[in-house]
């Protein structure tokens, strides 16, 4: 999103709500959000249809990264979501109810894009994670991952949730 949280991204918040109306989307994940708690309050009064669960950079919320994800009111169960800060700043999970007795985790990442050392803590981190508690496992992880194909090593792993759900990541 490159800078949510300022006020020249007005009319970034004004196409996202109208885009997850005319669209019909139940979730979308951002990054680079820049996002306040004050910020996200006045969102979510101006775009009603908007439920935002956002995890601001811990060192900088309005300068740089924040990831956020965003619940349609009209098509979720959003009164019952709950979210866990993954990593603050670049990973949020969110548990939404999804059907009528199913639940789904999804997990938005905000990848660093910094160095190799920095990649490799960011992912390593995650797989500890969700190696110590299988249950914190995504069923969809989204986002920017910031890898480039030509970079990327061949040692992921695949898990499959169980709402049909393929997800990879460093194992």
């Amino acid at each position: 999103m490159k800078g949510g949280g300022t006020a020249h991204t007005h009319g970034k918040w004004r196409t996202i709500s109208r885009m997850m109306k005319t669209s019909s989307l139940s979730i979308l994940a951002l990054q680079e959000t820049h996002l306040t708690e004050e910020h996200r309050n006045e969102l979510e009064r101006r775009y009603d249809r908007m439920k935002i669960y956002s995890s601001p950079d811990p060192d900088n919320e309005t300068g740089k990264g924040g990831v956020a994800i965003i619940l349609n009111k009209h098509n979720t169960s959003w009164q019952d979501a709950q979210v866990e800060y993954t990593i603050p700043g670049r990973a949020i999970t969110l548990t939404v109810k999804w059907g009528h007795s199913s639940t789904m985790r999804i997990t938005a990442i905000y990848a660093p894009a910094g160095t190799a050392t920095e990649k490799a803590v960011f992912w390593t981190t995650l797989r500890d994670i969700w190696r110590a508690d299988r249950t914190k496992k995504p069923d969809i992880l989204l986002g920017d991952l910031n890898m480039h194909q030509e970079k990327a090593r061949p040692v992921w792993g695949v898990w499959h949730g169980h709402h049909g759900c393929t997800i990879a990541a460093h194992p």
